[in-house]
Protein backbone atom coordinates (compact mmCIF):
# COMPACT_ATOMS: atom_id res chain seq x y z
CA UNK A 1 0.00 0.00 0.00
CA UNK A 2 1.33 3.61 -0.63
CA UNK A 3 0.61 5.73 2.01
CA UNK A 4 0.01 9.32 1.28
CA UNK A 5 0.43 12.33 3.45
CA UNK A 6 -0.52 15.68 2.29
CA UNK A 7 0.53 19.43 3.45
CA UNK A 8 -1.41 22.26 1.34
CA UNK A 9 -2.86 25.30 3.65
CA UNK A 10 -6.09 25.22 0.23
CA UNK A 11 -8.82 23.04 1.89
CA UNK A 12 -10.26 22.84 -1.82
CA UNK A 13 -7.10 21.12 -3.00
CA UNK A 14 -6.81 18.84 0.12
CA UNK A 15 -10.40 18.00 -1.00
CA UNK A 16 -9.54 17.41 -4.56
CA UNK A 17 -6.59 14.90 -3.61
CA UNK A 18 -8.62 13.04 -1.14
CA UNK A 19 -11.09 11.94 -3.85
CA UNK A 20 -7.85 11.34 -6.43
CA UNK A 21 -6.33 9.16 -3.84
CA UNK A 22 -9.75 7.44 -2.98
CA UNK A 23 -9.94 5.92 -6.11
CA UNK A 24 -7.25 4.00 -6.24
CA UNK A 25 -6.77 0.52 -4.33
CA UNK A 26 -3.48 0.52 -3.65
CA UNK A 27 -3.04 4.23 -1.98
CA UNK A 28 -4.39 5.41 1.05
CA UNK A 29 -4.33 9.18 2.10
CA UNK A 30 -3.18 8.30 6.06
CA UNK A 31 -3.19 12.75 7.10
CA UNK A 32 -3.19 16.10 5.99
CA UNK A 33 -2.28 19.51 7.69
CA UNK A 34 -2.47 23.09 6.98
CA UNK A 35 0.80 23.94 8.16
CA UNK A 36 4.08 22.78 8.71
CA UNK A 37 4.06 22.79 12.10
CA UNK A 38 4.17 19.55 13.63
CA UNK A 39 4.76 17.70 10.26
CA UNK A 40 8.03 16.51 10.97
CA UNK A 41 7.50 14.53 13.78
CA UNK A 42 3.85 13.28 12.11
CA UNK A 43 5.64 12.35 9.13
CA UNK A 44 8.48 10.11 11.27
CA UNK A 45 6.14 8.55 13.43
CA UNK A 46 3.49 7.32 10.34
CA UNK A 47 6.26 6.99 7.94
CA UNK A 48 4.23 7.75 4.97
CA UNK A 49 5.46 6.44 1.48
CA UNK A 50 4.72 9.71 -0.49
CA UNK A 51 4.49 13.07 0.93
CA UNK A 52 2.95 15.84 -1.19
CA UNK A 53 4.32 18.92 0.17
CA UNK A 54 3.25 22.62 -0.79
CA UNK A 55 5.70 24.89 -1.46
CA UNK A 56 4.18 27.58 0.23
CA UNK A 57 2.65 27.40 3.66
CA UNK A 58 1.16 29.94 6.16
CA UNK A 59 4.40 29.46 8.69
CA UNK A 60 7.14 28.35 6.40
CA UNK A 61 8.37 27.05 2.66
CA UNK A 62 7.80 23.76 2.06
CA UNK A 63 11.53 23.17 0.87
CA UNK A 64 12.72 23.61 4.26
CA UNK A 65 11.39 20.94 5.33
CA UNK A 66 12.15 18.96 2.54
CA UNK A 67 15.97 19.38 3.14
CA UNK A 68 15.07 18.58 6.47
CA UNK A 69 13.06 15.16 5.53
CA UNK A 70 15.89 14.60 3.01
CA UNK A 71 18.46 14.02 6.09
CA UNK A 72 16.08 11.26 7.38
CA UNK A 73 17.64 7.32 6.61
CA UNK A 74 14.30 6.27 5.43
CA UNK A 75 12.62 9.49 4.57
CA UNK A 76 9.68 9.60 2.06
CA UNK A 77 9.78 10.37 -1.51
CA UNK A 78 8.56 13.79 -1.49
CA UNK A 79 6.31 15.66 -4.51
CA UNK A 80 5.99 19.45 -4.61
CA UNK A 81 2.96 21.38 -5.34
CA UNK A 82 2.44 24.85 -6.59
CA UNK A 83 0.73 27.40 -8.21
CA UNK A 84 4.44 29.01 -8.99
CA UNK A 85 5.56 28.56 -11.94
CA UNK A 86 8.78 30.15 -11.14
CA UNK A 87 11.91 28.32 -12.21
CA UNK A 88 13.72 29.56 -8.98
CA UNK A 89 11.26 27.72 -7.29
CA UNK A 90 11.51 24.55 -9.07
CA UNK A 91 15.21 24.72 -8.73
CA UNK A 92 15.09 25.19 -5.07
CA UNK A 93 12.57 22.49 -4.18
CA UNK A 94 14.55 20.27 -6.16
CA UNK A 95 17.74 20.90 -4.42
CA UNK A 96 15.82 20.45 -0.98
CA UNK A 97 15.05 16.67 -1.96
CA UNK A 98 11.83 16.83 -3.81
CA UNK A 99 11.81 14.14 -6.48
CA UNK A 100 8.90 15.60 -8.46
CA UNK A 101 6.48 18.74 -9.05
CA UNK A 102 3.02 19.18 -9.72
CA UNK A 103 1.56 22.44 -10.82
CA UNK A 104 -1.80 23.49 -9.54
CA UNK A 105 -4.56 22.70 -10.92
CA UNK A 106 -3.21 18.85 -11.67
CA UNK A 107 -5.62 15.86 -13.23
CA UNK A 108 -6.05 13.08 -11.31
CA UNK A 109 -3.59 10.74 -13.64
CA UNK A 110 -0.77 13.25 -13.30
CA UNK A 111 -1.17 12.95 -9.42
CA UNK A 112 -1.51 9.24 -9.47
CA UNK A 113 1.74 8.97 -11.98
CA UNK A 114 3.37 11.06 -9.99
CA UNK A 115 3.27 9.33 -7.28
CA UNK A 116 3.73 5.61 -8.43
CA UNK A 117 6.88 6.90 -10.19
CA UNK A 118 8.43 8.68 -7.46
CA UNK A 119 7.17 5.84 -5.08
CA UNK A 120 8.81 3.29 -7.33
CA UNK A 121 12.10 5.25 -7.47
CA UNK A 122 12.04 5.43 -3.70
CA UNK A 123 11.80 1.46 -3.69
CA UNK A 124 14.46 1.27 -6.28
CA UNK A 125 17.16 2.82 -3.64
CA UNK A 126 15.38 0.77 -0.71
CA UNK A 127 14.04 4.18 0.66
CA UNK A 128 10.38 3.71 0.71
CA UNK A 129 9.97 0.19 2.66
CA UNK A 130 8.36 0.63 6.07
CA UNK A 131 6.88 -1.89 8.18
CA UNK A 132 3.54 -1.88 9.01
CA UNK A 133 3.64 -1.24 13.13
CA UNK A 134 0.41 -2.25 15.41
CA UNK A 135 0.45 -2.02 18.67
CA UNK A 136 -1.83 -4.57 20.74
CA UNK A 137 -3.61 -3.53 23.72
CA UNK A 138 -5.25 -5.96 26.41
CA UNK A 139 -8.03 -3.86 27.86
CA UNK A 140 -8.65 -6.27 31.07
CA UNK A 141 -6.59 -8.85 32.62
CA UNK A 142 -7.16 -11.90 30.60
CA UNK A 143 -8.76 -10.51 27.35
CA UNK A 144 -6.05 -12.70 25.63
CA UNK A 145 -4.10 -9.55 24.12
CA UNK A 146 -1.27 -11.96 24.42
CA UNK A 147 -2.44 -14.79 23.11
CA UNK A 148 -4.13 -12.85 19.86
CA UNK A 149 -0.17 -10.99 19.50
CA UNK A 150 1.40 -13.83 19.35
CA UNK A 151 -1.06 -15.66 16.89
CA UNK A 152 -1.47 -13.30 14.86
CA UNK A 153 2.51 -12.32 14.18
CA UNK A 154 2.50 -16.35 14.03
CA UNK A 155 0.36 -16.23 11.46
CA UNK A 156 1.91 -13.34 9.23
CA UNK A 157 5.02 -15.13 9.63
CA UNK A 158 3.73 -18.39 8.40
CA UNK A 159 2.71 -16.87 5.58
CA UNK A 160 6.09 -15.90 4.48
CA UNK A 161 6.18 -12.53 6.11
CA UNK A 162 9.47 -10.86 7.67
CA UNK A 163 7.44 -10.39 11.18
CA UNK A 164 8.95 -9.26 15.06
CA UNK A 165 7.03 -9.28 17.70
CA UNK A 166 7.92 -7.44 20.77
CA UNK A 167 7.27 -7.61 24.68
CA UNK A 168 6.30 -4.36 25.53
CA UNK A 169 5.67 -5.52 29.56
CA UNK A 170 8.78 -4.73 30.16
CA UNK A 171 9.20 -5.86 33.64
CA UNK A 172 6.70 -9.09 33.40
CA UNK A 173 6.15 -10.13 29.82
CA UNK A 174 5.63 -13.22 29.18
CA UNK A 175 5.77 -13.63 25.29
CA UNK A 176 9.31 -15.69 25.26
CA UNK A 177 8.01 -18.05 27.80
CA UNK A 178 4.32 -18.77 26.13
CA UNK A 179 6.14 -19.86 23.07
CA UNK A 180 8.85 -21.59 25.10
CA UNK A 181 11.44 -19.83 23.46
CA UNK A 182 14.96 -19.56 25.48
CA UNK A 183 16.92 -16.32 25.09
CA UNK A 184 19.56 -14.76 25.87
CA UNK A 185 19.79 -11.20 24.27
CA UNK A 186 16.44 -9.42 25.40
CA UNK A 187 15.33 -5.12 26.01
CA UNK A 188 17.87 -4.71 28.06
CA UNK A 189 20.63 -5.67 25.56
CA UNK A 190 19.26 -3.05 23.80
CA UNK A 191 19.12 -0.77 26.41
CA UNK A 192 23.10 -1.15 26.13
CA UNK A 193 22.88 -0.77 22.26
CA UNK A 194 20.81 2.54 22.49
CA UNK A 195 23.36 3.75 25.12
CA UNK A 196 26.68 3.12 22.98
CA UNK A 197 24.68 4.99 20.20
CA UNK A 198 24.22 2.39 17.69
CA UNK A 199 20.66 1.23 16.49
CA UNK A 200 21.18 -1.82 14.92
CA UNK A 201 17.55 -3.37 16.52
CA UNK A 202 17.59 -6.50 14.70
CA UNK A 203 20.37 -8.27 16.18
CA UNK A 204 18.69 -8.18 19.64
CA UNK A 205 15.20 -10.51 18.47
CA UNK A 206 15.89 -14.15 18.98
CA UNK A 207 13.90 -16.88 16.51
CA UNK A 208 11.05 -18.18 17.49
CA UNK A 209 8.84 -20.35 15.57
CA UNK A 210 8.55 -20.13 12.05
CA UNK A 211 10.87 -17.64 11.35
CA UNK A 212 9.30 -15.19 13.60
CA UNK A 213 11.25 -12.58 15.42
CA UNK A 214 10.89 -11.86 19.15
CA UNK A 215 12.35 -9.13 21.74
CA UNK A 216 11.87 -10.59 25.08
CA UNK A 217 11.45 -8.74 28.42
CA UNK A 218 13.83 -8.79 30.43
CA UNK A 219 15.20 -11.49 32.66
CA UNK A 220 15.46 -9.82 35.90
CA UNK A 221 12.75 -7.41 36.72
CA UNK A 222 14.93 -5.14 38.11
CA UNK A 223 16.91 -5.03 34.93
CA UNK A 224 13.82 -3.13 33.16
CA UNK A 225 14.99 -0.10 35.00
CA UNK A 226 17.66 0.51 32.00
CA UNK A 227 15.17 0.75 30.14
CA UNK A 228 14.73 5.08 29.55
CA UNK A 229 12.51 7.24 27.63
CA UNK A 230 12.50 7.22 23.31
CA UNK A 231 14.11 3.48 23.52
CA UNK A 232 11.04 2.43 22.31
CA UNK A 233 10.87 4.93 19.88
CA UNK A 234 14.18 3.94 18.51
CA UNK A 235 13.41 0.30 18.53
CA UNK A 236 11.05 0.58 16.04
CA UNK A 237 12.51 3.01 13.77
CA UNK A 238 15.38 0.33 13.81
CA UNK A 239 13.45 -2.59 12.81
CA UNK A 240 10.72 -0.67 10.65
CA UNK A 241 13.04 -1.05 7.15
CA UNK A 242 13.95 -4.70 7.47
CA UNK A 243 10.33 -6.34 8.53
CA UNK A 244 6.99 -6.29 6.62
CA UNK A 245 4.78 -6.12 10.15
CA UNK A 246 5.91 -5.18 14.02
CA UNK A 247 3.26 -6.30 16.44
CA UNK A 248 3.90 -4.84 19.60
CA UNK A 249 1.96 -6.70 22.65
CA UNK A 250 1.70 -3.45 24.75
CA UNK A 251 1.71 -3.52 28.83
CA UNK A 252 -1.57 -3.22 30.12
CA UNK A 253 -1.49 -0.35 32.27
CA UNK A 254 -0.97 3.27 30.69
CA UNK A 255 2.48 3.69 31.57
CA UNK A 256 5.72 5.89 29.83
CA UNK A 257 6.91 3.14 27.95
CA UNK A 258 3.59 1.79 26.73
CA UNK A 259 2.39 5.61 25.42
CA UNK A 260 5.60 5.99 23.32
CA UNK A 261 5.50 2.38 21.75
CA UNK A 262 1.78 3.20 21.32
CA UNK A 263 2.27 6.39 19.45
CA UNK A 264 4.85 4.76 17.80
CA UNK A 265 2.93 2.60 16.05
CA UNK A 266 0.57 3.25 12.87
CA UNK A 267 -2.23 1.41 14.53
CA UNK A 268 -3.68 0.64 17.43
CA UNK A 269 -5.89 -2.56 17.87
CA UNK A 270 -7.54 -2.78 21.20
CA UNK A 271 -8.34 -6.34 22.59
CA UNK A 272 -11.33 -7.04 24.96
CA UNK A 273 -13.61 -9.36 25.87
CA UNK A 274 -17.26 -9.63 26.20
CA UNK A 275 -18.15 -9.08 30.17
CA UNK A 276 -19.19 -6.29 31.75
CA UNK A 277 -15.26 -5.53 33.25
CA UNK A 278 -14.43 -6.25 29.44
CA UNK A 279 -16.69 -3.81 27.65
CA UNK A 280 -16.67 -0.95 30.60
CA UNK A 281 -12.77 -0.69 30.75
CA UNK A 282 -13.56 -0.47 26.77
CA UNK A 283 -14.98 2.87 26.78
CA UNK A 284 -12.80 4.18 29.70
CA UNK A 285 -9.65 3.27 27.68
CA UNK A 286 -11.31 4.83 24.59
CA UNK A 287 -12.13 7.99 26.50
CA UNK A 288 -8.34 8.48 27.36
CA UNK A 289 -7.36 7.87 23.79
CA UNK A 290 -9.56 10.14 22.74
CA UNK A 291 -8.11 12.79 24.79
CA UNK A 292 -5.06 12.31 24.19
CA UNK A 293 -5.59 13.17 20.30
CA UNK A 294 -2.92 10.32 18.42
CA UNK A 295 -3.50 10.43 15.12
CA UNK A 296 -3.52 6.57 14.18
CA UNK A 297 -3.84 5.61 10.76
CA UNK A 298 -6.19 3.47 12.21
CA UNK A 299 -7.75 2.38 15.63
CA UNK A 300 -9.80 -0.57 16.04
CA UNK A 301 -11.08 -3.21 18.44
CA UNK A 302 -10.50 -7.23 18.68
CA UNK A 303 -13.62 -8.95 21.03
CA UNK A 304 -12.00 -12.38 22.15
CA UNK A 305 -13.00 -15.06 23.73
CA UNK A 306 -16.59 -14.55 21.84
CA UNK A 307 -19.40 -17.26 22.64
CA UNK A 308 -23.26 -17.54 21.02
CA UNK A 309 -24.84 -15.89 24.03
CA UNK A 310 -22.86 -12.95 23.49
CA UNK A 311 -24.40 -11.66 20.36
CA UNK A 312 -26.53 -8.99 21.59
CA UNK A 313 -22.84 -7.55 23.80
CA UNK A 314 -21.31 -8.12 20.44
CA UNK A 315 -23.81 -6.15 18.27
CA UNK A 316 -23.94 -3.35 20.74
CA UNK A 317 -19.72 -3.17 20.14
CA UNK A 318 -20.23 -3.18 16.83
CA UNK A 319 -22.22 -0.07 16.57
CA UNK A 320 -19.91 2.02 18.61
CA UNK A 321 -16.49 0.95 17.70
CA UNK A 322 -14.76 -0.48 14.81
CA UNK A 323 -14.31 -4.14 15.28
CA UNK A 324 -11.52 -5.42 13.54
CA UNK A 325 -12.20 -9.10 14.00
CA UNK A 326 -14.35 -11.13 16.26
CA UNK A 327 -12.38 -14.41 18.08
CA UNK A 328 -14.18 -17.44 19.33
CA UNK A 329 -13.81 -19.03 22.33
CA UNK A 330 -11.66 -22.38 22.61
CA UNK A 331 -10.59 -23.91 25.91
CA UNK A 332 -7.94 -25.50 23.51
CA UNK A 333 -6.10 -22.03 23.62
CA UNK A 334 -4.41 -22.64 27.44
CA UNK A 335 -3.50 -26.46 26.27
CA UNK A 336 -1.47 -25.13 23.39
CA UNK A 337 0.65 -23.17 25.66
CA UNK A 338 1.68 -25.92 27.86
CA UNK A 339 3.18 -27.17 25.31
CA UNK A 340 4.75 -23.76 24.21
CA UNK A 341 2.67 -23.30 20.81
CA UNK A 342 -0.09 -21.13 19.79
CA UNK A 343 -3.26 -22.41 18.55
CA UNK A 344 -2.48 -21.27 15.37
CA UNK A 345 0.13 -23.29 14.98
CA UNK A 346 -0.73 -26.40 16.98
CA UNK A 347 -4.16 -26.70 15.99
CA UNK A 348 -4.82 -24.91 12.21
CA UNK A 349 -8.18 -25.69 11.43
CA UNK A 350 -9.93 -24.54 15.27
CA UNK A 351 -12.30 -21.88 14.84
CA UNK A 352 -10.07 -19.37 17.18
CA UNK A 353 -7.22 -20.15 14.46
CA UNK A 354 -9.27 -19.93 11.12
CA UNK A 355 -10.54 -16.80 12.52
CA UNK A 356 -7.21 -15.42 12.55
CA UNK A 357 -6.05 -16.26 8.99
CA UNK A 358 -8.54 -15.06 7.74
CA UNK A 359 -7.67 -12.09 9.42
CA UNK A 360 -4.36 -11.99 8.61
CA UNK A 361 -5.26 -12.81 5.14
CA UNK A 362 -7.69 -9.63 4.86
CA UNK A 363 -5.15 -7.67 6.36
CA UNK A 364 -2.54 -8.20 3.68
CA UNK A 365 -5.04 -7.86 1.01
CA UNK A 366 -6.26 -4.72 1.76
CA UNK A 367 -3.02 -3.33 2.66
CA UNK A 368 -1.17 -4.75 -0.35
CA UNK A 369 2.09 -4.66 1.14
CA UNK A 370 4.37 -5.66 -1.43
CA UNK A 371 2.37 -3.12 -4.43
CA UNK A 372 4.98 -0.48 -5.25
Amino acid sequence: MIRIFVVDDDAITREVIRGMIAMEPDMELIGESDRLDGVMETVTRLRPSILLLDVQLPDGDGPDLAEKLAEMPAHPGIIMISVQKDVAFLRKAMQAGARDYLLKPFTGVELVDAIRRVNAEAASRGGSHQAECIAVWSCRGGAGGSSFSISFASQLAMMGKRTALIDGDLFMGDIAFLLNTPYELSWTHWANECLSGTVDGERYLTFGPNNLMIMPTAKNPVQAELIKPGMGNRLLQALSDRFDFVIVDLHRLLDEMTLELAEACQRLWLVTDCSCTGVKNLHLITGVLDQLRIPWIERGVILNKARREDRSIIEKVQKEYPVKGILPFDEKIEDGWLKGDPLIIDQPRSPYSKTIKEMASGFMAREKVKVS
